[in-house]
Protein backbone atom coordinates (compact mmCIF):
# COMPACT_ATOMS: atom_id res chain seq x y z
CA UNK A 1 0.00 0.00 0.00
CA UNK A 2 1.35 3.27 -0.63
CA UNK A 3 0.31 7.07 0.03
CA UNK A 4 -1.48 8.81 -3.11
CA UNK A 5 1.11 11.22 -4.74
CA UNK A 6 -0.21 14.93 -3.95
CA UNK A 7 -1.12 16.30 -7.57
CA UNK A 8 -3.34 13.12 -7.55
CA UNK A 9 -5.50 13.72 -4.44
CA UNK A 10 -7.54 16.50 -5.93
CA UNK A 11 -9.13 14.36 -8.58
CA UNK A 12 -9.15 11.47 -6.57
CA UNK A 13 -11.21 13.41 -4.36
CA UNK A 14 -13.47 14.33 -6.42
CA UNK A 15 -13.80 11.19 -8.45
CA UNK A 16 -14.50 9.11 -5.46
CA UNK A 17 -17.74 11.33 -4.97
CA UNK A 18 -18.71 10.40 -8.88
CA UNK A 19 -20.60 7.90 -10.56
CA UNK A 20 -17.37 5.93 -11.48
CA UNK A 21 -16.33 5.20 -7.91
CA UNK A 22 -17.53 1.40 -6.90
CA UNK A 23 -17.54 1.46 -2.87
CA UNK A 24 -16.86 -2.01 -1.89
CA UNK A 25 -19.07 -2.01 1.13
CA UNK A 26 -18.50 -5.19 2.98
CA UNK A 27 -14.80 -3.94 3.23
CA UNK A 28 -15.46 -0.48 5.17
CA UNK A 29 -15.22 0.13 9.08
CA UNK A 30 -15.74 2.16 11.85
CA UNK A 31 -13.39 2.14 14.50
CA UNK A 32 -11.98 3.77 17.82
CA UNK A 33 -14.22 5.93 20.26
CA UNK A 34 -17.61 6.99 18.41
CA UNK A 35 -16.62 5.92 14.82
CA UNK A 36 -13.38 8.21 15.37
CA UNK A 37 -11.80 6.58 12.20
CA UNK A 38 -13.66 6.05 8.77
CA UNK A 39 -12.00 3.68 6.69
CA UNK A 40 -13.59 3.35 3.00
CA UNK A 41 -12.09 1.39 -0.34
CA UNK A 42 -13.02 1.93 -3.53
CA UNK A 43 -12.79 0.72 -6.92
CA UNK A 44 -11.60 3.33 -9.34
CA UNK A 45 -9.02 3.83 -12.30
CA UNK A 46 -8.53 -0.17 -12.23
CA UNK A 47 -7.30 0.41 -8.98
CA UNK A 48 -8.32 0.07 -5.16
CA UNK A 49 -7.94 2.79 -2.88
CA UNK A 50 -8.20 3.29 0.49
CA UNK A 51 -9.18 6.22 1.97
CA UNK A 52 -8.67 6.61 6.10
CA UNK A 53 -10.34 9.41 7.41
CA UNK A 54 -9.54 10.25 11.01
CA UNK A 55 -12.45 12.96 12.85
CA UNK A 56 -11.25 14.04 15.82
CA UNK A 57 -8.36 15.61 13.37
CA UNK A 58 -10.13 16.31 9.93
CA UNK A 59 -7.25 14.41 8.49
CA UNK A 60 -7.75 12.08 5.05
CA UNK A 61 -5.21 9.57 4.28
CA UNK A 62 -5.26 8.22 0.56
CA UNK A 63 -3.48 5.20 -0.43
CA UNK A 64 -3.68 2.82 -3.31
CA UNK A 65 -4.00 -0.66 -2.18
CA UNK A 66 -1.14 -3.40 -4.18
CA UNK A 67 0.65 -6.46 -3.83
CA UNK A 68 -0.09 -8.88 -1.41
CA UNK A 69 -2.53 -6.51 -0.01
CA UNK A 70 -4.42 -6.55 -3.12
CA UNK A 71 -4.23 -9.80 -3.91
CA UNK A 72 -5.91 -10.90 -0.01
CA UNK A 73 -8.59 -8.04 -0.52
CA UNK A 74 -9.67 -9.65 -3.98
CA UNK A 75 -9.70 -12.97 -2.46
CA UNK A 76 -12.38 -11.97 0.23
CA UNK A 77 -14.01 -8.96 -1.63
CA UNK A 78 -13.63 -10.40 -5.61
CA UNK A 79 -14.01 -7.46 -8.49
CA UNK A 80 -17.61 -7.03 -9.35
CA UNK A 81 -18.97 -7.58 -5.50
CA UNK A 82 -20.32 -4.35 -3.93
CA UNK A 83 -21.64 -5.66 -0.38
Amino acid sequence: MWSVPTYLRRNLLQDLEGPHAQRVDAACFLDGTEDEHRVEFFRLWGRLVRRHYNRRTDATALHFVDGEDLELFNHFYPEGSRA
